[in-house]
């Protein structure tokens, strides 16, 4: 699974920020959450297209929400 890149875009520290750091599987399987430097994307297996959702790592209330519920579909 890869998101595209727009090469207008992208700079010297882009590599570094986009790398994925943790990646959890959910207990289903199904789902998949990776976190780089700046978001945690959740995965849906059976799509292979991108990221069913998008998480900006400040907003951390909304996340904590997202991980519990999907880690235990």
């Amino acid at each position: 699974f890869e998101e595209p890149e727009d090469p207008g875009n992208r700079s010297f520290f882009s590599e570094i920020i986009s790398s994925v750091s943790d990646v959890k599987f959910s207990h289903s399987g199904r789902y998949l959450l990776t976190r780089d430097y700046l978001t945690v994307k959740v995965w849906d297996l059976n799509m292979e297209k991108g990221p069913v959702e998008t998480y900006q790592v400040g907003n951390m209330q909304v996340l904590v929400h997202v991980i519990i519920e999907t880690l235990y579909l």
